[in-house]
């Protein structure tokens, strides 16, 4: 079998090769630079984290404190690492404060609930604070469990 192309559309197909390579380099880029301005935000949030929780009393013991946790998982222990931002204590009381920023700064938004009912379970602390980095605010969670 032979294929006859002729000189218009083989352009035509290098041009449309050329193009998916520069849209998907340019994609690659944008999105590299989108993880480093999220990264550089978070590091910023982080520290103006620390010094609201300063002004209002709490010692910072631990910046991103790590527990293992062993949930059952078909009846064998299965170690699981988590992670907070911050473990800090107030008139010896200790707690475990998780850091957002915009949006995620909720409990209703269920990756944030999740992850602070997460850290209930498995930090052995008098109480959890979803600290809002943005707007400087400060709120105590329970769970009641």
């Amino acid at each position: 079998m032979r294929f006859n192309l002729d000189g218009e559309l083989v352009f035509t197909l290098m041009l449309v090769v050329l193009g998916m390579l520069a849209g998907a380099t340019l994609h690659r880029r944008y999105m590299a630079w989108r993880r480093t301005r999220a990264l550089r935000h978070g590091v910023r949030a982080e520290g103006r984290a620390e010094r609201l929780l300063n002004k209002r009393g709490f010692k910072v013991i631990a910046r991103q404190p790590e527990r293992t946790w062993y949930p059952l998982v078909d009846g064998k222990s299965t170690p699981i690492t988590v992670r907070g931002d911050f473990l800090v204590r107030k008139k010896r009381r200790e707690f475990l404060v998780e850091v957002k920023t915009g949006a995620s700064a909720s409990l209703q938004v269920a990756v944030t609930r999740r992850q602070l009912l997460e850290y209930a379970c498995v930090f052995e602390v008098d109480g959890l604070f979803l600290l809002d980095a943005d707007r400087d605010t400060l709120v105590r969670v329970d769970f009641g469990i």
